[in-house]
């Protein structure tokens, strides 16, 4: 990874535009989750690449005003492979990582004391293996806490306390181990309404959508995993948000056409899942009523 490290560092304001995507290998075994919402920013998707492709990627995209938003990364025929979310802007922007937890810990210290914030985490691990973190940055130095593999219950329990000191989540990681679930989160300062929903297959996520949506919870995250060969999905939750669709899509290509037609209907990708877990849903798999007159859901 020191070849990443060193490519991916610079300076990178949001431009009215479409969805945008790239990609050298269309992968038809992952699976892409996407949360979209009403707003036309200019996105563009590329991946799945190699460690040398994105280093190039990353280059081209800070040389024409980008920053890197999301980061998604999986193992494909043994081979480390990433995709990643970046729009137009002007603000610092860069990749840590990967390193341990306490190695990460270090810099997002040290970063911070220089004005920047973790905005986004991704965990490299096998599951018998220890679980190595990346971080996004970008500016606007705020408090930030982060936690790596809790079970459910440490993380619930971790979430409730970070709460009650007024800080709010910014980004939940899962990953599936040899003695279950764990769990990697980043707090902030801040308070928001939030709720995290354990780990539910895809009927009874449906029902509990649905059951959040009338308390005025929008999802902002959503985590799928492989869980003991059954397909399962963790929701973050937060009040007030704006209303979403949520897609799935088995393969780049339909994803990538998924995305030609919600930047059409003017959504832009806000929040994106690269996975390999089992598929549970295809094409728009919910829509909020403030989108949508009707929900739809196909699973």
């Amino acid at each position: 990874m020191s070849q990443l490290r060193a490519a991916i560092s610079g300076a990178v304001a949001l431009a009215l535009g479409a969805f945008c995507a790239q990609a050298n290998d269309l992968a038809e075994d992952l699976k892409y989750h996407g949360i979209w919402q009403a707003q036309m920013q200019k996105v563009h998707f590329v991946g799945p690449l190699g460690e040398q492709d994105f280093a190039l990627r990353y280059r081209e995209f800070d040389n024409r005003g980008f920053r890197l938003t999301d980061l998604e990364t999986t193992v494909i025929d043994g081979e480390r492979r990433f995709a990643a979310l970046w729009v137009r802007g002007r603000s610092p922007n860069m990749i840590i990582g990967p390193m341990s937890r306490t190695g990460f810990r270090m810099e997002m210290l040290r970063y911070g004391r220089g004005g920047l914030r973790v905005t986004d985490i991704e965990v490299l691990a096998e599951p018998d293996g220890p679980a190595l973190v990346m971080g996004v940055l970008q500016d606007g130095a705020k408090r930030q806490v982060l936690e790596v593999d809790l079970d459910l219950r440490a993380l619930l329990a971790a979430d409730r306390s970070r709460r009650r000191v007024g800080m709010s989540l910014v980004d939940l990681e899962v990953r599936e181990s040899a003695t279950g679930l764990r769990y990697t989160a980043l707090w902030e300062a801040g308070a928001r309404s939030q709720t995290i929903s354990p780990p539910v297959e895809a009927d009874e996520f449906r029902v509990m959508r649905a059951e959040y949506a009338a308390g005025g919870f929008a999802l902002t995250d959503m985590e799928t995993i492989a869980n003991r060969g059954r397909t399962q999905i963790i929701g973050v939750w937060s009040r007030d948000a704006p209303a979403v669709v949520v897609t799935n899509d088995d393969g780049t290509r339909p994803f990538m056409e998924r995305g030609w037609q919600q930047s059409q209907a003017g959504r832009s990708l806000v929040d994106l899942e690269m996975s390999q877990a089992p598929a549970w849903a295809k094409g728009v798999v919910f829509e909020d009523a403030a989108l949508s007159a009707a929900t739809r859901v196909e699973f």
